[in-house]
C-alpha cells in the first residue's frame, strides 16, 4: 500500500531521510540553510522548502557545443548558436521571481544542461525556450507550485546522458541515483513538443501540457528515449522501488501519454498510482490521443484510479488506453473513456497475468469489477482485457459475474483458458471476442469453457469472433465440421436475424464427369439461405393453407421484428447455437421463433429444433411453419433430382402413392448413385414435405404437399418442410424437429443411418447383394410377376416399374406377358457387347443391338430409354442377368414425357 512521506534529518548519519507519516523526525540546526533542505528531496509528497528569491543557476560551462551566457538581475539569457549545447552547472535552479531563457537555432535544438554539484535543482520561477531544454541532476528536481516552464521540449532526470551518444542524437540515460523528480507547478511544451521525466521515482501533482506532443515518464535505472520513435520510450533496467505517481493532470491531446516503470525485486510492489487526471483527447483535425501506463509483467504493479480520457469530444474517432503490468488494480472509482460524441470509440487494454472478472468492489490482486467493465463500454469505449502468464499465474481469464453492454465491444485475450462463470449478455451493438491458447501458436490444450449454468448472448451472428493460438486464423460464428457448414466459410453461419445461411459440404470421394472432387461444394443456388416461412391467422379450416399473415426470409418479416443469440453450447465450428426471432405481425400476434441449431463433430447433419412461442397479448391462431430453400442446387448442378418419402427401419422409403405423408426429402444431384445428395427430415408428427419450381421459396410453401409431386425430375425448384402448429395462447408454445443433412451420395446410406440414429428412427438393415446372376427365365418370371401385381383397368403399375403418375394407354387392361405385343420383349445381350444402340439390330462389334431406338442401360453405349413402339417396354438381359432401363427400375422417378428432355437438358 502506497503511504506519505516526508524528509527528516538523521543525525546519527549526518544525512536527510525519507520516513513514513507515522515517523519521528529532528530538526538539524538552525543554521542549515532552506535549500540544503530542499536538496534532500527523495520523494514525490516530500515537504517543500523556501529558497532565495534571487537564486539562478551557478557555475555554468560550456563543454560542447557554443552557447553565451549572460545575467541581467534576475533574468538569464543563453545563447546557443549550434543544434547541440552541453552546459556543466555547479548548482541549476530558479528563484521564484527569477527566470532563465533559452535562445536556440531551432525548434529541435537541444541545451543539456548537467548539475555537477551536490544540490537539488528547485525550480520556482520560470525557465523559457524555443527549442528543447534538458535538466540531469543525481541530486533530484523539483518543480514548485510557482514554476512556469515554456518550452519546446524538456528532458528532466536524475539518470546521467552518455555524451557522446547525446551528441550522436541517442538519449540513452542510465545512474543509482533513487532521488525523485517532482512537479507541482505548470509545465508547458510546444504543440507536438515532447515533456520527459526520468528517474527512479517521478511524481506529478500539478499540470503538465503537451498538446499533438508527447508526456513521457520512465521510472527505472537505465531508460532510453526516442522523441522520433515509434518507441518513445523504454525502461531498459530496474530501479529499486521504483515509482511513478500522478495525482494532478497531464494533458497530449492529440498525442501520447507514455508512463512506463520498472522495479528490481522478487517482491510485488507497485509502481504507478495514478488518482489524477490524464487527457489525450482526439483534436479536432483528428489526431486520436493514446495513454500508456505500463508496468513489468514479473512482480509490477500499477493501481488505476482518477481519470484516463482519451475520448473523441469534438469529432474524430476515440483513442486507445492501456494499463500493463503483473497485477493491474482498477478502483471502482476510476473513470476510464475512450468514447466519440460523432464517430467510433477507441479502446482500452487491460493487461495482467491473471485477473478475476467479479460482482463488487475488488481488494485483491488482478480483480476487475464486473460494473466498471459495464459502465465504459456503455459509455462508448471498447475493453479488452488480456493476460501474460507470470511467475505461478497462469495466465487466465475467470469471468466470475455477469456482464451487460449494449454497445463496444468486449475482448478476452487469454494466454491460457477463458472460464465463463458469469453469464455474459451482449444486446443492441454489443459484441464479443475470445482469443485463447495465446501462448503457442496452435493454442494446443487451451479452450474457452461455460460453466455453471452460464450463458452467452449476443444480437447477431456478427457480434461474435474467436481465435485460438498466437498464429491462429481469426473466426466468425461458424457452424463448420469438416463434413458440413453453414456460410462460405469466413462468414458468419448465420444472419442478421439468426437464420442459416447457404448450406455447403465436404466432398474428397465422389468422381463425377471423370473428375475427383476434392473440396467444399454449395447445396442452394447462388449464395441463397435455408429459408423459414411463418404464418398466422386466416383460414385455418384444413391442415395446410397459405391464408392469413405471412412472412419469410426471402421477402422479409415486419418492421420491429428483432433476433439474438445464445451461443454457450458453441465451441471452434460445433455445438449448438440457439436463435430467437421475435416477430410482431400487423393483427397483432407477436410470435418468437426460436431454432436450436446442432452441428457436431464428425456427424453429416445439422438437427434443428424449432419452437414457436406466443409472447404477445392475444392469441394466435392457424399457426404454420416451413423450412427449406427458395432455389435448390446440388454440387454441380440447378436440376437435381428431389423424392418424397419417410425414414423406415429399411432406411429412406420413397411414397408410393400422392396422398402420403411425407416427413423426408432426398434430393439428389444425379441419378445413379454418384454426385452428392440431400436429406431434408422431421421428425415431429405432423410434418409434410413439398416441393415446386423455383425461384421463390413462396412456390413450395404455397403448395399443398399431399398434391406435390412425390418425385421431382431433373428440374430447377425449390422445397420445403411444412407443419402445422396449435393454435397458441398467449404464452402457449409449439414447434417441429428437422434436419438437414448431406454428403456425396456414396455416403448416403450412412449419412441417413446417422440421421436415423440421432432422431430415433432404426436404422436400415445392411443387405449384402451377392456377386451372381440372375438365369434368363428367372429374371423374365420375376419381372412379369411384379408387373401383374396389379390388373385393374385402366391398368396401373406396380410402383418398381413405373411411378404412378404414368399411365400407359397401350396397356390398359392387359396383363404383362414376355412374348405378347404389349408387354415386355425379351432382348439378350452377351457381356461384351457394346456399341451405341441405333436401329438397327446390330451394333459395331457384331453383337445383339437394340432394336426401335432403345437403348441398352449399363450395356455400353448412351443410356437414353424411351417407349417400344411396338410395346411397353424392353427388358434388357445382359450376360444371363435382367437390367431393366431406368425409366423400368423408377431409379429417376421421371414421367415418360419428362425423361428425354431432363437427360439432354431441354426446357421442361
Amino acid at each position: 500500500m502506497n503511504r506519505f512521506y516526508r524528509v527528516v534529518w538523521n543525525a546519527s548519519k549526518g544525512v536527510w531521510q525519507a520516513v513514513t507519516e507515522l515517523g519521528k523526525g529532528q530538526g538539524k540546526t538552525k543554521g542549515m540553510r532552506a535549500l540544503r533542505r530542499a536538496a534532500a528531496v527523495t520523494l514525490g509528497l516530500a515537504s517543500l522548502s523556501v529558497m532565495a528569491a534571487d537564486v539562478l543557476p551557478t557555475g555554468g560551462n560550456v563543454v560542447a557545443g557554443n552557447a553565451a551566457i549572460s545575467q541581467s538581475g534576475s533574468a538569464m539569457t543563453i545563447n546557443q548558436t549550434t543544434n547541440k549545447a552541453v552546459i556543466d552547472w555547479q548548482s541549476f535552479s530558479v528563484g521564484q521571481n527569477n527566470s532563465v531563457t533559452f535562445i536556440q537555432p531551432t525548434a529541435t535544438s537541444v541545451a543539456l544542461n548537467r548539475v555537477l554539484g551536490t544540490d537539488v535543482s528547485l525550480i520556482q520561477g520560470r525557465i523559457s525556450a524555443n527549442g528543447i531544454v534538458a535538466i540531469e541532476n543525481p541530486n533530484g528536481i523539483l518543480f514548485t507550485q510557482t514554476a512556469q516552464v515554456n518550452v519546446g521540449g524538456l528532458i528532466a532526470s536524475t539518470l546521467k546522458f552518455s555524451l557522446p551518444d547525446f551528441m550522436n542524437g541517442e538519449y540513452k540515460l542510465a545512474g543509482a541515483s533513487s532521488n525523485a523528480i517532482v512537479n507541482q507547478g505548470n509545465i508547458t511544451v510546444a504543440n507536438g513538443g515532447t515533456a520527459a521525466f526520468v528517474a527512479a521515482k517521478i511524481s506529478n501533482t500539478g499540470n503538465v501540457t503537451a498538446n499533438g506532443g508527447n508526456v513521457l515518464m520512465g521510472a527505472g535505472s537505465v531508460v532510453t528515449l526516442d522523441l522520433g520513435g515509434p518507441v518513445k520510450l523504454e525502461v531498459k533496467q530496474a530501479a529499486i522501488d521504483a515509482l511513478i505517481e500522478n495525482g494532478g493532470a497531464i494533458k497530449a491531446d492529440g498525442g501520447l501519454v507514455y508512463l512506463r516503470a520498472h522495479a528490481a525485486g522478487e517482491l510485488a510492489t507497485t509502481v504507478i498510482n495514478n488518482t489524477g487526471v490524464i487527457e489525450a483527447h482526439t483534436l479536432a483535425t483528428g489526431e486520436k490521443g493514446q495513454i500508456y501506463l505500463i508496468g513489468d509483467m514479473q512482480n509490477d504493479r500499477i493501481a488505476v484510479g482518477g481519470k484516463l480520457d482519451a475520448s473523441a469530444p469534438v469529432g474524430g474517432d476515440g483513442g486507445f488506453i492501456e494499463t500493463s503490468a503483473a497485477d493491474v488494480a482498477v478502483a471502482d472509482n476510476a473513470h476510464v473513456t475512450a468514447a466519440s460524441a460523432q464517430g467510433k470509440g477507441g479502446a482500452w487494454l487491460i493487461d495482467p497475468s491473471n485477473i478475476t472478472i467479479q460482482a463488487g468492489s475488488c481488494t485483491g490482486t488482478n480483480c476487475l469489477s464486473a460494473g466498471t467493465i459495464e459502465t465504459t463500454l456503455n459509455g462508448g469505449t471498447d475493453v479488452a482485457i488480456a493476460t501474460v502468464a507470470a511467475g505461478s499465474e497462469a495466465g487466465d481469464i475467470n469471468v466470475n459475474a455477469p456482464i451487460s453492454w449494449n454497445k463496444n465491444k468486449l475482448s478476452l485475450i487469454a494466454h491460457n483458458n477463458i472460464n465463463i462463470n458469469g453469464t455474459l449478455t451482449a444486446t443492441g451493438t454489443g459484441s464479443l471476442a475470445f482469443a485463447y491458447g495465446q501462448a503457442t501458436a496452435d493454442g494446443a490444450g487451451s479452450s474457452y469453457n461455460v460453466n455453471n449454468g452460464a450463458k452467452i448472448y449476443i444480437p447477431s451472428g456478427g457480434a461474435f469472433r474467436w481465435l485460438k493460438g498466437s498464429e491462429g486464423t481469426v473466426k466468425n460464428l461458424v457452424l463448420d465440421n469438416g463434413l458440413l457448414r453453414f456460410g462460405n466459410g469466413t462468414q458468419t453461419s448465420l444472419d442478421s436475424l439468426g437464420q442459416l445461411e447457404q448450406p455447403f459440404y465436404f466432398d474428397d470421394v465422389s468422381i463425377v464427369n471423370g473428375q475427383q472432387r476434392n473440396g467444399w461444394y454449395k447445396l442452394t443456388f447462388s449464395n441463397y439461405p435455408l429459408d423459414l416461412q411463418l404464418a398466422t391467422g386466416g383460414d385455418g379450416t384444413s391442415s395446410w393453407n397459405v391464408n392469413g399473415q405471412i412472412a419469410n426470409t426471402q421477402d422479409g418479416f415486419p418492421q420491429g421484428t428483432t433476433s439474438s443469440l445464445e451461443i454457450s453450447g458453441y465451441k471452434e465450428g460445433v455445438g449448438s447455437i440457439a436463435s430467437n426471432l421475435r416477430i410482431a405481425f400487423a393483427d397483432g400476434e407477436v410470435l418468437n421463433v426460436a431454432n436450436t441449431y446442432t452441428l457436431n463433430a464428425g456427424q453429416s447433419f445439422l438437427k434443428t429444433d424449432t419452437t414457436v412461442t406466443n409472447v404477445g397479448t392475444i392469441a394466435a391462431s392457424n399457426v404454420r411453419l416451413w423450412v427449406g430453400t427458395r432455389d435448390d442446387f446440388v454440387a454441380g448442378t440447378d436440376q437435381p433430382f428431389k423424392y418424397k418419402g419417410n425414414l423406415t427401419s429399411n432406411g429412406f422409403e420413397q411414397l408410393t402413392s400422392q396422398n402420403e405423408q411425407s416427413k423426408a426429402l432426398k434430393i439428389t444431384e444425379l441419378n445413379d448413385g454418384q454426385g452428392a445428395a440431400i436429406l431434408f427430415y422431421s421428425t415431429s408428427p405432423g410434418a409434410d414435405t413439398s416441393v415446386n419450381y423455383c425461384c421463390s421459396f413462396e412456390n413450395a410453401t404455397g403448395t399443398d404437399p399431399r398434391s406435390s409431386p412425390i418425385t421431382e425430375p431433373a428440374r430447377d425448384g425449390s422445397y420445403a418442410l411444412f407443419m402445422r402448429l396449435a393454435n397458441l395462447g398467449v404464452g402457449q408454445s409449439d414447434g417441429m424437429t428437422w434436419y438437414y443433412a448431406a454428403g456425396p451420395a456414396a455416403r448416403l446410406d450412412s449419412i441417413v443411418g446417422q440421421v436415423s440414429a440421432s432422431a430415433g428412427t432404426p436404422p436400415a438393415p445392411i443387405v449384402v447383394v451377392p456377386n451372381t446372376t440372375t438365369p434368363v427365365i428367372t429374371a423374365i418370371a420375376s419381372a412379369q410377376n411384379t408387373v401383374n401385381t396389379n390388373t385393374a383397368t385402366p391398368a396401373t403399375v406396380n410402383s418398381n416399374i413405373l411411378p404412378p403418375p404414368f399411365v400407359a394407354p397401350e396397356i390398359a387392361g392387359k396383363t404383362m406377358n414376355v412374348d405378347t405385343s404389349g408387354g415386355l420383349r425379351l432382348v439378350s445381350l452377351d457381356t461384351g457387347t457394346s456399341g451405341t444402340p441405333g436401329n438397327g439390330n446390330s451394333n459395331a462389334n457384331g453383337g445383339s443391338g437394340a432394336a426401335d431406338g432403345a437403348s441398352v442401360p449399363n450395356a455400353g453405349g448412351t443410356n437414353q430409354a424411351g417407349l417400344d413402339p411396338s410395346g411397353f417396354m424392353k427388358v434388357f438381359v445382359v450376360g444371363g442377368g435382367v437390367s431393366l432401363p431406368d425409366v423400368a427400375m423408377n431409379n429417376q422417378g421421371v414421367q415418360i414425357e419428362d425423361l428425354n428432355k431432363a437427360q439432354k437438358g431441354a426446357p421442361r
